[in-house]
C-alpha cells in the first residue's frame, strides 16, 4: 500500500489547486512542510514537477 504524493491542500485529490493554491504560496521556502513533497527541506520545482504535476488526477485516502 502507498499514498500518492502531491496533495498539498489535503483534500484527498491531486489537482491544479495543489499547485496554484498550496505549492505556489510556499515555493522558495525551506524547511519541512506539507508542500515539501520529496522531503529534501526545500519547496521547489522538483516538488511541483515530480509530485504534483506527475500525479494530477489521482487521489489518495487514509483508511479510517
Amino acid at each position: 500500500w502507498g499514498m500518492v504524493g502531491g496533495d498539498g491542500n489535503c483534500d484527498g485529490e491531486i489537482t491544479i489547486e495543489d499547485k496554484t493554491g498550496a505549492w505556489e504560496s510556499d515555493a522558495g521556502n525551506s524547511g519541512y512542510n506539507i508542500n515539501d513533497h520529496n522531503l529534501d527541506g526545500q519547496i521547489d520545482n522538483r516538488d511541483k514537477n515530480d509530485y504534483i504535476l506527475l500525479n494530477i488526477g489521482k487521489e489518495s485516502q487514509v483508511p479510517e
